[in-house]
């Protein structure tokens, strides 16, 4: 599932996972799939978000064609403003690989945003299951949006390339808790 370049910097190869990529393209798949039955039957899903059966109205189909609209508005946007688009499209035209890896100036704060989206959604999602006819359904959501909100945070936490030093190439981020380098604290003191 771990997509990765390689990239010579010196002597050494650093690999650098490409997550960022898997959760946008992930986030953007998944409300491109949620938007698919607002768009191609918006009348049966305003009929199953009803509590009791009625037949469901013209404006009720029309605020369920609105909302898929909106979603893959949302799935649009967030590839967009990640850069994935741009890197897709360079890809596409076999554009020199400088370009291609250019990171947006938007795709951390389009990660914040759609991680908040995902726990704010797993937890609505969640709470609804609890309580609704289609618990199973929407528990299974609620995991899908939680597992996608957890992995945005870890890309947003841990995709950067941090502190490296340049003398042993160890992160410098690291403090040492739980597992403490004894040796060299024991060198160095």
């Amino acid at each position: 599932m771990w997509v990765q370049a390689q990239r010579r910097e010196g002597n050494r190869i650093l690999i650098r996972p490409q997550n960022f990529r898997i959760y946008n393209q992930a986030t953007a798949a998944l409300l491109a799939l949620e938007a698919a039955p607002l768009l191609l039957s918006p009348s049966m899903a305003a009929w199953m978000a009803s509590s009791e059966p009625k037949t469901v109205t013209a404006f009720e189909t029309l605020v369920a064609r609105e909302l898929g609209f909106a979603l893959l508005l949302c799935s649009f946007l967030s590839l967009l403003f990640s850069g994935e688009l741009h890197r897709l499209w360079d890809d596409a035209d076999n554009v020199p690989s400088a370009s291609a890896t250019a990171a947006s100036p938007y795709s951390s704060s389009t990660t914040i945003a759609t991680l908040l989206y995902h726990f704010a959604t797993g937890i609505l999602m969640y709470v609804s299951g609890t309580s609704a006819q289609l618990s199973g359904t929407l528990i299974a959501g609620s995991l899908v949006h939680m597992a996608l909100g957890g992995f945005g945070l870890l890309v947003l936490v841990f995709a950067n390339d941090g502190k490296i030093s340049k003398r042993t190439g160890a992160d410098k981020r690291t403090s040492g808790f739980i597992f403490k380098n004894q040796a060299h604290v024991q060198k160095h003191s």
